[in-house]
């Protein structure tokens, strides 16, 4: 009878350490390029939250001329940071209308500092109630109630 001989203990031990060095190796470079991306979108988010907490907008004056159909929104950036996304939702009735604001007279941009007067294009909205202005920061908005707004030709 024949007997096969087996891998000599030595020869095991080296083998393993081989394979359990190799895999060390491969999941250490998965594991750190992971974590430096997860990194890099932490230090992004929590700047943003940052600038987001210097940023303060007021609706100075809200004008809406029924005849013609647009509301007109006096916006004032009293904040330290720069905004280009500005949206202005109108509650008339009970239906919330939503608009990108759009200044007909420059950029759309609020600059820290700056005013600008945003034009929409609201027909029949004599029953309005309230204005918010908000921006790209979640917590940056202003409301206006009915009563603090000037209504033309309703």
């Amino acid at each position: 009878m024949k007997m096969k001989k087996a891998v000599s203990p030595l020869i095991a031990i080296v083998l393993i350490i081989g394979i359990t060095f190799a895999l060390f190796i491969v999941l250490n470079a998965w594991g750190g390029e992971f974590m430096l991306s997860r990194q890099k979108e932490s230090e992004s988010k929590i700047s943003s939250a940052l600038d987001c907490a210097l940023g303060s907008v007021e609706i100075k004056h809200a004008v809406y001329n029924a005849s013609a159909g647009k509301l007109y929104v006096l916006v004032r950036n009293s904040g330290q940071v720069d905004f280009s996304r500005v949206k202005i939702a109108v509650l008339v009735g009970d239906e919330v209308k939503v608009f990108n604001a759009t200044s007909p007279t420059s950029s759309s941009d609020l600059p820290k500092g700056s005013e600008r007067v945003y034009v929409i294009h609201v027909p029949n909205a004599c029953e309005m109630q309230i204005i918010r202005v908000s921006t790209e920061c979640t917590g940056v908005k202003d409301t206006l109630k009915r009563s603090e707004i000037v209504f033309y030709n309703c």
